[in-house]
C-alpha cells in the first residue's frame, strides 16, 4: 500500500505520521488516566485510616465525658457494652 499524502495550506502531511502522532497521543491520555486513578485510590485509602483514627478518638472522647459524670454510669458500660459487641 503506498503512502498517501493529504493537501493542507500547500503543507504535505503523511498519514502514516499523523497515524504516529495520534497513537502517542492516544497513549499519553492512556497513561495519565491510569495515573491519577492510582492517586485518586491511594488518597481514598488514606482518608479512610484517618476516618477509622477519628472515629476512635471520638469515641474515648465520648467515653471520658461519660466518665466525669458519675450519674452516667449505666449509660456508659451500655456504650461500653456496644462498642465491645461491634468489634467482635
Amino acid at each position: 500500500m503506498k503512502n498517501q499524502t493529504i493537501k493542507l495550506k500547500s503543507n504535505t502531511v503523511s498519514t502514516k505520521w499523523m497515524t504516529l502522532r495520534y497513537i502517542f497521543a492516544l497513549g499519553l491520555i492512556a497513561l495519565l488516566s491510569i495515573t491519577s486513578y492510582y492517586i485518586v485510590k491511594n488518597i481514598l485509602t488514606i482518608t479512610k485510616s484517618s476516618a477509622a483514627i477519628i472515629n476512635i478518638s471520638g469515641q474515648e472522647k465520648f467515653i471520658t465525658h461519660l466518665l466525669a459524670k458519675p450519674y452516667r454510669k449505666t449509660e456508659l458500660i451500655k456504650r461500653i457494652h456496644s462498642i465491645l459487641d461491634d468489634k467482635t
